[in-house]
């Protein structure tokens, strides 16, 4: 551990001397030091103008059959799917199929609140709803192969925190009633729409949704570090539980590529982007502000099962950067800071 310690203290330093490019070689020395200690398991990518300019992978896709990560390792990405789903939202008010005011209960009547509760409050986390996979008896039903009926009931019954508005709470139930209202739209499934709406223009080989999952052989299995040794903790068995709020899938390429994209202009205006970075309170629609010293980025952070994940991108810098993990055993700042620090 001390050698780590030391390693930090020395690429830090070399850093502060290494302009404001990437210093690969201290990205690598750095990432390959926590994989030794047992500190990290996962990929990042660093992507600029539709093109990566860095990627590291390390650690164990699947450590039962000791198969090693590679760059086209597909991760859960949590809630960094919430930007994928706000994203195709403000796709869906542009092409006028409904408006930033468009009421819930257009779509889902049996919804408490519903007739106060608009797009634009889901989007925010202020509908008021309560939060579906934080029900204490979520993961007695989280691993099951679930209908949408199933979804619908299991949002219903988590009842309200508060009326429409009056608050802010983080909220996985709003972005699975997004994704739902998407297959509404669009008569179509969510995996279906997120292809076409988004992994077809950016052409993303590697961003998944739904069943096609558990097929793929180059799947990360999430892992936990528990009495001194990674601890196999599994997947979502199905995207259809965590939907639009946390179900995709993908490689750190194809989600740095993503946010390129998202802010280059290839998937939305520049005035639907600026809706989606306004911070109304804790957070922007789809969202988050994250500020590194002078510099500032927008992105989302992911975390469920076992993965662990973020993904930015600096407006200044024009860079996006992405950080999936099957397994972390450190402090997430910290190693958030360690890697962005050389942009």
């Amino acid at each position: 551990m001390k050698k780590l310690i030391f390693l930090i203290l020395f690429i830090s330093n070399a850093l502060v001397a290494g302009a404001q490019s990437v210093n690969y070689i201290s990205q690598d020395m750095y990432v390959d030091e926590l994989s030794k200690y047992n500190k990290y398991m996962g990929s990042i990518s660093f992507c600029k103008d539709g093109k990566s300019i860095y990627s590291k992978t390390v650690g164990y896709s699947d450590l039962k059959l000791e198969q090693l990560a590679n760059n086209k390792t597909i991760y859960c990405i949590g809630s960094i799917s919430k930007t994928y789903t706000a994203t195709m939202i403000f796709q869906a008010i542009e092409q006028g199929e409904l408006s930033l005011s468009t009421k819930l209960d257009k779509f889902f009547p049996q919804v408490a609140n519903a007739s106060n509760i608009t797009i634009a409050m889901m989007l925010n986390h202020r509908s008021g709803l309560g939060n579906y996979l934080f029900d204490n008896s979520s993961y007695q039903w989280a691993s099951a192969d679930l209908e949408r009926t199933q979804i619908l009931e299991q949002i219903t019954k988590s009842g309200t925190l508060f009326e429409p508005n009056a608050g802010q709470e983080y909220n996985n139930s709003g972005y699975a009633l997004l994704s739902y209202i998407l297959e509404d739209i669009y008569k179509k499934p969510f995996a279906e729409i997120l292809k076409q709406k988004i992994s077809k223009p950016l052409k993303l080989k590697r961003t998944m949704f739904g069943e096609s999952i558990l097929d793929d052989s180059n799947l990360a299995y999430s892992f936990l570090f528990v009495n001194a040794k990674w601890n196999y903790f599994g997947y979502i068995t199905t995207s259809n539980i965590a939907m639009g709020a946390g179900g995709i899938y993908s490689t750190a390429e194809d989600v740095a590529k993503f946010y390129d994209g998202l802010f280059n202009g290839k998937l939305i205006s520049k005035e639907s982007l600026e809706l989606m970075q306004q911070q109304n309170g804790n957070y922007g629609s789809g969202l988050l502000k994250f500020t590194f010293g002078e510099k500032v980025a927008y992105g989302h952070t992911g975390g469920i099962d076992g993965y662990r994940s973020v993904a930015m991108y600096f407006p200044e810098l024009n860079i996006a950067y992405s950080n999936l993990s099957n397994g972390v055993n450190y402090d997430l700042n910290k190693l958030r800071f360690e890697i962005l620090n050389p942009i």
